[in-house]
């Protein structure tokens, strides 16, 4: 359903000549209505006089049910209840039941079908877009009058929070910022879940503020359908909620790979790798430290031959190198004894002996938070 759009194209003589969906009512050079139409002033329209087919079901019928409708209304009922009647229920059933709702002069009923109600937010087939076009977009919103659809364990609520929840949704990836908060004078405890349905029980992110503190969520997103579902402990109220989402340093990821070539005899290749303005999300393999922090950056490698292969890196901070072989990146398998760390800094290698043709995916990592120094880094086959 959809309003039926009425865009004006001339005023004349007390009478507005519009354009609608595939219908032209337009004045004729000397400012009146064309032959057949006659003015309605009420309705503002060029209309067919005998108020046949289409305006006989809509402007003809609104103007004359609301009209008289109005008009007697306002004799029985009274100004407010004439003046009401008429202009509401002449002007709006005409226009609005005539020119949109079709025949029986209703707004859902007839030629346009009504106005679309637009999606509810209640869940994840029915959320509202977040348009992060621009990279940011501001929603204010209340959980009054919502309802409790989104399951989650997160707060430790069981398999549904207690209070009502709305959803939003965007496409994308990339860095994502959120930070939602109640509103001045509302009582809500907001929640935010970051997720990638509605139907599993957990989420990428939740968090809970039982202030006016904001929740705030900080995460790298791959590419895919995100929601995020604002919900709340049993306080319901309006709140605020801003979002950004950017994109990632080049080959902060698995979907955005720096690309190595190796050339030359032996086949090699030397760059330098930085890992300044990357996330301090941990995506490296496993195996390589302990720690569960630390910025990554990720180099695709295609060998054309079989033979050995070796990476050697030199950093003055705490890294960690990791070789996965595979086509895809999210799914390539690490090599044994291809992971080695070095907590001081200096020159760190590993090898891959007998390494097969096909594609090898290098990752260059610090070993903590703060580690977002240069590797140099050079990776040979022979």
């Amino acid at each position: 359903m959809k309003w039926l759009a009425l865009a004006a194209l001339a005023t004349t003589a007390g009478c507005t000549c519009v354009r609608t969906d595939g219908l032209v009512f337009e004045c004729g050079p000397d400012g009146s209505c064309p032959t057949g139409l006659t003015c309605d002033e009420g309705l503002q329209l060029c209309l067919a006089g005998d108020g046949g087919g289409f305006l006989d079901a809509g402007a003809d019928a609104g103007s004359d049910a609301g009209r008289d409708g109005g008009v007697d209304a306002g004799a029985d009922a009274g100004r407010d209840g004439g003046l009401d009647g008429g202009s509401d229920g002449g002007a709006d059933a005409g226009r609005d039941g005539g020119l949109d709702g079709g025949s029986d002069g209703g707004r859902d009923g007839g030629l346009d079908a009504g106005v679309d109600a637009g999606p509810s937010g209640e869940t994840c087939s029915d959320p509202f877009p977040l348009d992060l076009s621009t990279g940011n977009a501001l929603v204010t919103g209340t959980l009054t009058g919502t309802r409790d659809d989104v399951a989650t364990t997160c707060m430790g609520f069981g398999s549904v929070s207690p209070g009502p929840d709305l959803v939003y949704a965007f496409d994308g990836g990339g860095v994502l910022d959120v930070d939602l908060h109640r509103t001045s004078g509302s009582s809500m405890w907001p929640e935010l879940m970051v997720r990638t349905s509605c139907s599993a029980p957990t989420s990428t992110f939740c968090g809970l503020s039982k202030s006016d503190t904001p929740v705030v969520a900080h995460l790298l997103l791959p590419q895919g359908r995100w929601y995020l579902v604002v919900d709340c402990e049993t306080q319901k109220g309006p709140y605020e909620m801003a979002v950004s989402l950017k994109a990632p340093v080049a080959g902060e990821w698995c979907e955005n790979p720096l690309p190595l070539t190796l050339s030359g005899a032996p086949l090699t290749a030397s760059t330098m790798v930085s890992l300044a303005g990357t996330e301090a999300t941990r995506q490296r393999p496993p195996s390589c430290s302990d720690a569960g922090v630390g910025h990554d950056v990720v180099l695709k490698v295609t060998t054309p031959t079989t033979g050995n292969l070796s990476v050697v890196g030199v950093a003055n901070f705490g890294f960690a190198l990791a070789v996965t072989e595979g086509p895809s990146c999210p799914s390539a398998s690490e090599p044994a004894g291809a992971c080695g760390a070095d907590g001081d800094g200096g020159q760190l290698s590993l090898n891959v002996p007998g390494a097969l043709a096909g594609t090898y995916w290098v990752w260059v990592s610090s070993t903590s938070a703060a580690g977002q120094g240069t590797v140099d880094l050079t990776v040979t086959l022979q």
